[in-house]
């Protein structure tokens, strides 16, 4: 990575002038009135070139969504360029002639990037569609492989495998799970294609289709099983059979647009010399294992949890298996139910790596900082709400969707999970930043005493009578709450140039605890006079509305912390957010 700095010093005649990319337009001087004074010319030059620097992005005829791509020799090199808003100065002097009291110039610097690189999103810009095409289809080939084997071990040892989590009934629900891993790795391959091209929308209508295939399909499984007269081990295994439905939907609609968008297009071949697969495999390795490593933790302190909450039920409180195992479906099902606000971080961080990857390689440490930090921010926005939401609608949720489970165990689990899923997704951003900073070792080492701590915690808490199965989301709270706070420490020692918690936090905090407090005040109303079902679609619509307006009055987010996200730049037009 090659960056070259231009600076560029622009004249500007106050509210007068017109920018488009490096050419300015200057307008006829005008008076500023008498009664000002030019500390307050000076304000207003200041607010007006704010402004303007903000646009000027925009109008760059080469910026990082219109690359200019040459080729040098045997290879490309991709330029654009960017404002540097940080360099940003004004300047006041007296104005000459009649008419022109004061005349204003807004200096700036311009940087241009000359970029290469060898992930997907940097071979595209640079044209090297060679790269890009193997580099997929040593990836689908892999997970493909991965996944059948993964399969196949699942349902061959679905028994053994259901002996160890202490419900020897969940075997069929394994074997039905089996095939869902074949479709989730599958589809990682076509995820990790789109998003490789800056390309959001795949992996966010996929994950809108896996939710709604699950659910619907999950429900109605379930029902018909049971209305057929087959026990719950069945039925439970016709529940299961929603998520691997959903993987084959999600992975026919990937398939489907990939197809659609790489054939017949109709572009020239290209000439770059795409790496060896051995050599594409070995660098997938080096920046997928650690990652795996760490994703892999939480599933395997998952499953530890499942096995020890129940043996403490029955052995240290004197439960039967079947006791032990209807309290652990109640907490199963507020767990179901907690993940759901991880899920929509998937985008965002899928986002982070990439971008701040990019940044540091054309050694820009600040704008590596900015983008970590708005990421921060922006998963804050949405997981602060939705935790606050899932906590104080706790009871009312588990009653609408699992009225004949224990309400008081199954709520008192929402409740504790609802707070604790607000930290699981900023688990989830800072994995990605340190990841994207090269310390992908740090969150294996942290997530891994999170679990030690969280075993620890049920062992305490679950073997109180009085406690019981409420223990078991204690220790999940508290995981997640000291992997977050440890993250953010480490983020702040490990990064050039760290985020700012208090700009991170303290707003969307301040915004989440008002729209609990109207979606609390606005449930006990509406459930005087309406259903269960109609009263909490109404407080969650009232919360919405009430979070969506305190975002935009204490001005949480701004337009560069949005186009993180899927649609951000529209979202950001259509909200006026500069």
């Amino acid at each position: 990575m090659q960056l070259i700095k231009k600076s560029a010093l622009f004249a500007l005649v106050l509210s007068s002038a017109l920018i488009c990319g490096q050419q300015v337009q200057a307008a006829k001087p005008s008076a500023a009135p008498a009664q000002e004074t030019t500390l307050e010319v000076k304000a207003k030059l200041d607010a007006f070139a704010k402004s303007y620097v903000a646009r000027a992005n925009d109008t760059l005829k080469n910026n990082r969504q219109n690359m200019s791509v040459t080729k040098q020799g045997k290879g490309y090199v991709a330029r654009y360029t960017e404002v540097d808003a940080s360099t940003m100065t004004t300047e006041i002097y007296p104005g000459k002639g009649p008419g022109c009291e004061y005349v204003g110039h807004i200096v700036y610097l311009e940087k241009v990037y000359e970029c290469t690189g060898k992930t997907i999103s940097e071979a595209n810009a640079l044209d090297r569609r060679n790269q890009v095409n193997r580099v997929f289809r040593v990836a689908l080939v892999t997970f493909v492989i991965l996944g059948s084997i993964s399969s196949l071990v699942m349902f061959v040892f679905a028994q053994p495998l259901a002996n160890l989590q202490g419900d020897s009934l969940a075997a069929p629900a394994v074997r039905v799970m089996a095939l869902s891993c074949f479709f989730v790795c599958t589809m990682s391959a076509y995820r990790g294609y789109a998003q490789g091209h800056s390309d959001m929308v795949p992996t966010a209508v996929s994950q809108v289709l896996e939710a709604l295939t699950k659910l619907g399909v999950g429900l109605v499984l379930a029902w018909y099983i049971l209305y057929l007269g087959f026990g719950s081990e069945f039925s439970a295994a016709g529940a299961i059979g929603g998520v691997t439905a959903s993987g084959f939907v999600s992975l026919v609609y990937l398939m489907i647009r990939h197809h659609r968008r790489n054939s017949g297009r109709g572009l020239a071949p290209t000439d770059d010399k795409p790496e060896r697969a051995g050599q594409i495999l070995k660098t997938l390795a080096a920046i997928a294992i650690p990652i795996t490593l760490s994703s892999s933790v939480v599933p395997i302190t998952t499953y530890l949890d499942t096995v020890q909450v129940q043996n403490l039920l029955q052995s240290a409180l004197g439960y039967t298996e079947q006791l032990a195992v209807s309290l652990y479906g109640c907490y199963q099902k507020a767990i179901t139910i907690y993940n759901l606000p991880s899920a929509f971080m998937v985008s965002l961080t899928a986002c982070i790596v990439p971008a701040v990857s990019a940044a540091l390689t054309r050694k820009d440490k600040l704008g590596a900082g900015k983008i970590a930090e708005s990421a921060l921010r922006v998963g804050a926005l949405l997981a602060l709400p939705a935790g606050v939401g899932l906590a104080v609608l706790s009871g009312p949720i588990i009653q609408m969707l699992y009225p004949e489970t224990n309400q008081e165990v199954a709520s008192h689990c929402l409740l504790v999970l609802g707070i604790a899923s607000a930290f699981v997704c900023m688990m989830l951003l800072c994995n990605a930043i340190l990841q994207a900073n090269g310390r992908a070792a740090l969150p294996i080492w942290f997530i891994a005493i999170g679990s030690a701590t969280k075993l620890a915690v049920n062992f305490v808490l679950v073997q109180i009578p009085s406690v019981g199965i409420k223990g078991a989301p204690m220790g999940t709270l508290v995981c997640f709450a000291l992997v977050s706070v440890m993250e953010l420490v480490a983020i702040k020692k490990v990064t050039p140039h760290p985020p700012k918690y208090l700009r991170v936090f303290v707003k969307p905090a301040i915004a989440a605890g008002v729209m609990g407090a109207a979606v609390w005040a606005s449930y006990g109303l509406l459930a005087a006079h309406l259903g269960n079902t109609l009263s909490v679609a109404g407080s969650i619509v009232i919360g919405c509305v009430v979070y969506g307006i305190l975002v935009l009055v204490l001005r949480i987010v701004s337009r560069d912390d949005l186009s993180l996200m899927p649609k951000g730049d529209k979202i950001a037009k259509l909200l006026r957010i500069r």
